[in-house]
């Protein structure tokens, strides 16, 4: 009721991809007296059932809402494109299997035109393209389908740059500009069939980008980085050392790592950096690091110099920006961030947007776009080279399928399971004609879509499409869309083809694949670049500005490493004498030591601390520092106590056990700017104010102090800053 008083109207768009629960809690909310519920949908273009979109769903909704109102034209695509669609799905009588989805010819914009034209003439905007394959009627074509799929792309190829080459002189014109890499799109379903178009386009000099919804935790740069973090955390392990040499990353050849048991020098030198790698971790954290290895084995310029090393750099640099957030949010340390890579690496579920493919370049480049991407978006020239699949589902032995009151349901082997197989395989062609309509429609000015005698594809949506008009309903489609099309032989095929250009009125075009692919030249795409020249700098560069801290004005030096120091501990007195009883107080003292503390309190949670994970703790960084394991229950009891410690004489409970990880921040740096800062200042302001602070003899020793006046900036480190009940403190 709140709901309803708050929203008078709901708009839900997208709704083709609803599933029952969603549309329950909408129909809950506001199909009612008080309000208007508004479903703004298109079932044909319902691909989502893998993201668990319920076609069933909105067909329901659909017929309960009552006469639908439809937006009857399409204003984005040239005129003819859209007649040359118009009779492709209008020839057959139920080109979506179910009746509930039926096709409408869509009108036009009356005043826009043909705006692609090559040598000034406007050719039929939707090109389809046939490929022989020396298919018989009754039998199956004998050329496999990887050949196919390579001669394919290599078509696809040539006919972008013979476009690009005429757009070169002038004579491939979209709205009058030439045809540029970017005016194109090339739609694949699978991950596999991108990779196989950029080589291809790569034959010719043509630069391309993916689009794709696939996630960079699924790269095999993912797997990579696990390697690399490995070695990383555990620079002792030779083998880990190895893996991670071997990777694309760091490309050390297979040969080099062979022969490094004979030249021990070359894996001494690794294992030295991956020691230094692992210090930088240590004190200034992963990003760091990274950036560290990044620059130290030129990983960005040599993965640039590789075929497709932009997506492996851009891959690289975004599960670094991810690891770097999550390590940051939970204070993880080494292990744990090789845990957590290797989880996302492994786990199929609850991916995020943020973990999506970027796209490698942002460069005037032809877009490799799956489907399901693509939908929504619109493209200049669209290539549709791989639509021609069939369905597997025949051979399954399980099937997931909507029984008759339309309740989505899996078999794993009832005694209807082959009848149940066949449901299941006609909504996944069902499905697939809807892809292949949303993939014909995204093109706004020119199409071309490739179909042949292919082997297997007698279950595919084009094989539907074009050799089975007839259909009327889903209960047959499948099993007389197959056997039609084993009847034919490449001249039927090729025939049923060129009948659509009459059938168009002349908007298709039916020809076969480019066949001058082997005639390869790289297609000029150079700009014109202008005269480059040196700036002139006339700037005068402050020298005596620097960076200086705390520790570095006692000990006279100016220029400090950016890293965070550890406090001494008490005063450097040596091993406690073997017959005095340990406690802390007698602990090795010295900077040391105070590392070792400091690290141990820095990786600890309070909140979960437990005496095994101190006792963990403290022992993995005795034994790190040299130190005798004696001294075990010693540092365990001396940070229990620090644990529990009443802090606030008013708030007994605020303790740093009630502290979690998520509340803290460790080792937060800061600067402050100083202007001429020299021990005479310091030593007269501290003579002024020392009475008031309690300081009297403070300005005497600064002036045992010996230090040139500065400028600059001020930087150091807080030890621990935490959050209790919407205050922060700082810890020393």
């Amino acid at each position: 009721e709140k709901i309803r008083n708050k929203y008078r109207a709901a708009l839900i768009d997208e709704f083709q991809d609803t599933d029952p629960v969603q549309y329950k809690i909408f129909k809950k909310l506001f199909d009612h007296k008080n309000t208007c519920l508004f479903l703004i949908g298109d079932p044909k273009q319902a691909i989502y059932s893998f993201r668990n979109a319920d076609l069933f769903a909105y067909l329901e909704a659909a017929e309960k809402a009552g006469e639908p109102f439809t937006l009857d034209k399409n204003w984005r695509s040239e005129p003819n494109l859209i007649q040359a669609v118009n009779s492709l799905f209008s020839a057959h009588q139920n080109p979506f299997l179910y009746s509930d989805i039926d096709f409408k010819n869509v009108g036009n914009n009356p005043d826009k035109k043909d705006n692609f034209k090559i040598n000034n003439f406007s050719e039929p905007p939707f090109q389809l393209w046939f490929v022989p394959t020396d298919k018989e009627p009754g039998s199956q074509s004998k050329i496999s389908k990887p050949r196919l799929q390579q001669d394919i792309s290599d078509g696809v190829a040539a006919e972008i740059s013979r476009l690009l080459t005429l757009a070169g002189s002038g004579k491939a014109c979209l709205n009058d500009k030439p045809v540029c890499p970017n005016d194109i799109a090339i739609l694949v379903r699978k991950h596999k069939q991108a990779a196989l178009i950029q080589e291809s386009l790569k034959k010719y000099s043509i630069p391309s980008i993916l689009h794709s919804t696939g996630n960079v935790f699924n790269t095999p740069e993912a797997q990579q980085l696990i390697y690399i973090l490995e070695a990383a955390a555990n620079p002792g392990d030779e083998r880990a050392v190895k893996a991670a040499l071997a990777t694309d990353i760091l490309g050390v050849k297979g040969e080099q790592l062979v022969n490094s048991d004979s030249n021990a020098t070359f894996l001494e030198k690794e294992i030295a950096d991956f020691q230094r790698y692992h210090d930088l971790w240590n004190s200034s954290g992963f990003f760091q690091m990274f950036q560290q290895l990044l620059i130290d084995k030129e990983v960005k310029p040599r993965l640039v110099s590789l075929p497709d090393g932009e997506r492996k750099l851009t891959n690289i640099l975004h599960l670094s920006e991810l690891l770097h957030d999550h390590l940051t949010q939970e204070s993880l340390g080494m292990s744990a961030a090789v845990k957590w890579l290797s989880e996302q690496v492994r786990t199929e579920i609850n991916k995020q947007e943020e973990e999506q493919l970027r796209l490698e370049t942002d460069r005037e480049a032809v877009k490799v776009v799956t489907i399901h991407k693509s939908k929504g978006l619109e493209y200049p020239i669209v290539f549709c080279p791989f639509l021609w699949d069939g369905q597997g589902k025949t051979e399954s032995t399980t099937a997931v399928f909507h029984d008759s009151n339309k309740a989505l349901t899996l078999d794993l082997g009832s005694d209807n399971i082959e009848e149940n197989i066949k449901l299941s395989a006609q909504e996944d062609l069902s499905e697939s004609m809807r892809l292949l309509y949303v993939a014909l429609t995204r093109a706004k000015n020119r199409c071309y879509l490739v179909w042949g005698g292919f082997k297997a594809a007698g279950t595919s949506p084009l094989a539907y499409l074009f050799h089975n008009r007839n259909c009327t309903g889903p209960e047959d489609a499948l099993r007389t869309t197959k056997k039609l099309f084993e009847s034919l032989g490449d001249d039927d095929i090729f025939k049923t083809l060129k009948s659509y250009e009459d059938l168009s009125e002349k908007t298709i075009q039916t020809s076969l694949l480019p066949s001058d692919i082997n005639n390869r030249e790289a297609c000029s795409l150079s700009e014109q670049k202008p005269d480059l020249s040196c700036r002139t700098f006339d700037k005068q560069v402050y020298k005596e500005i620097s960076f200086t801290s705390f520790s570095s004005l006692i000990s006279g030096r100016y220029h400090e490493s950016d890293l965070p120091e550890a406090d001494e501990f008490f005063h450097d007195t040596g091993e406690a004498d073997i017959q005095e009883d340990l406690s802390i107080f007698n602990f090795p003292a010295g900077a040391v030591p105070g590392t070792m503390l400091h690290e141990v309190l820095e990786h600890l949670d309070f909140s979960a601390a437990t005496e095994d994970s101190v006792d963990k703790q403290v022992r993995n960084k005795l034994i790190h520092y040299g130190f005798e394991e004696k001294w075990l229950p010693i540092v365990r009891k001396m940070i229990q106590n620090l644990l529990e410690t009443p802090l606030d004489p008013i708030d007994n409970i605020l303790r740093l056990s009630q502290i979690n990880s998520s509340n803290r921040l460790n080792e937060l740096g800061f600067y402050f700017p100083i202007n001429n800062l020299s021990k005479q200042k310091l030593s007269s302001f501290f003579s002024k104010c020392g009475q008031d602070l309690c300081l009297n003899d403070f300005a005497k020793e600064i002036d045992k102090l010996t230090f040139s006046p500065l400028n600059g900036f001020m930087k150091g480190f807080i030890d621990l800053i935490f959050r209790y009940k919407g205050k922060f403190y700082i810890v020393d």
